[in-house]
C-alpha cells in the first residue's frame, strides 16, 4: 500500500470537503515522489466508484486565468483501512470489506444502509457529526482519539460547541439510540464518544434486532414494580426463586441487569407497553 494514499485517506476522512492542494500541502513536503500525479489518480479512482463526488462548485485558484479547485466531497466511508489501487491503478480493492468497487456495487451497499428506519439513520447521522468534530479536532492538535475526545468533552461541558452540534448530541443520544451513561444531561460519557470514534457502524443497536418479550421479563417488571427499591441482587434473587422450569435455566444476574437497564428499549413498543401494563395491574406470568 502506497504511504502517501493512506494518509490521503486518514485526511479524507476527517474532511467534509478537500481539494486535492488540501492533500498535498497537509501531507507531503516535497520528499514524495510523483505526489501530484499519485494522489490525482487514487482520487479520481475513489470518484469513479463512487465514494467521492465532485461538487458544482469551485475553490478559488491562485492564478486569474485559472478555472478554480476542485472540491471533493465523501458520500461512502468504507472503513478505517484505505482503499487500495490495483493493477497500474485502474480497480479500488476495499480492504474492510474485501471486495473490488465499482460503482454498481457501491450503490448496492449504500442501499442496503439506508434500508435502516428514518429514526434510525438520524442517530447514525448525528452520531457521525460528533465523531467527525471529534476527527477535526484531532487533526489541528495532532493528537490522538483519546485526547481529541477529552478536548471535545471540555468544549461540550463549558458551551462552546455550536447549536448545530448540541442539536446533533441531543439525537446522537436518543432513547432508541445510545444508552446515556455521562452525568451531564445531553452530553455523552468519555466511553461512548470513544466507542463511537472507533466503531464502523453507528447505528444503533435498538434498530438491529428485534427481542421478543420472554416470560422471566414481565416477572422482573413485576417485582420492581413490587419492590421498587430493590437492588439487582434482590431481584435476580427473587426471580430464580420463582423461576418456572417451562422458562428454561434461569438468566444471569448480568443479563437482567441489562435488560432493567436498557434492553427493554429493543423490545418492539407495543410488546413493551403489554409488558408494563400487565406489571402495573399485577398481572400473572404463567
Amino acid at each position: 500500500m502506497n504511504p502517501l494514499r493512506e494518509r490521503a485517506w486518514w485526511l479524507i476522512r476527517q474532511r467534509p470537503t478537500f481539494t486535492l492542494n488540501d492533500l498535498l500541502t497537509t501531507l507531503c513536503d516535497g520528499s514524495e515522489k510523483n505526489a501530484y500525479t499519485s494522489l490525482m489518480k487514487y482520487v479520481g479512482l475513489l470518484e469513479r466508484v463512487g465514494v467521492l463526488v465532485r461538487l458544482k462548485r469551485r475553490e478559488p485558484g491562485t492564478s486569474t486565468l485559472s478555472r478554480g479547485r476542485v472540491i471533493w466531497r465523501m458520500v461512502q466511508d468504507l472503513g478505517r483501512l484505505a482503499p487500495v489501487a490495483r493493477y497500474a491503478d485502474t480497480i479500488i480493492y476495499d480492504p474492510n470489506s474485501k471486495t473490488e468497487l465499482t460503482a454498481e456495487l457501491l450503490a448496492v451497499m449504500v442501499s442496503k444502509q439506508s434500508a435502516l428506519p428514518e429514526k434510525a439513520q438520524r442517530i447514525r447521522d448525528a452520531r457521525q457529526a460528533v465523531v467527525s468534530a471529534i476527527n477535526q479536532i484531532k487533526l489541528k492538535e495532532r493528537c490522538f482519539s483519546k485526547r481529541a475526545v477529552i478536548r471535545f468533552l471540555e468544549e461540550a461541558h463549558a458551551g462552546r460547541v455550536s447549536a448545530e452540534l448540541v442539536a446533533h448530541l441531543s439525537m446522537a443520544l436518543s432513547p432508541n439510540g445510545a444508552r446515556v451513561t455521562s452525568s451531564v444531561p445531553g452530553i455523552p460519557s468519555r466511553r461512548t464518544l470513544e466507542r463511537w470514534v472507533r466503531s464502523k457502524d453507528l447505528s444503533p443497536k435498538s434498530h438491529t434486532r428485534d427481542r421478543e418479550v420472554a416470560p422471566w421479563m414481565l416477572k422482573a417488571l413485576q417485582i420492581r414494580r413490587r419492590i421498587p427499591h430493590a437492588t439487582y441482587t434482590g431481584i435476580h434473587e427473587r426471580l430464580v426463586k420463582g423461576w418456572n422450569s417451562e422458562w428454561g435455566e434461569p438468566i444471569s444476574q448480568s443479563a437482567l441487569r441489562r435488560f432493567l437497564r436498557n434492553q427493554l428499549q429493543s423490545v418492539p413498543l407495543s410488546k413493551a407497553r403489554q409488558a408494563e401494563a400487565q406489571a402495573m395491574s399485577g398481572g400473572r406470568v404463567q
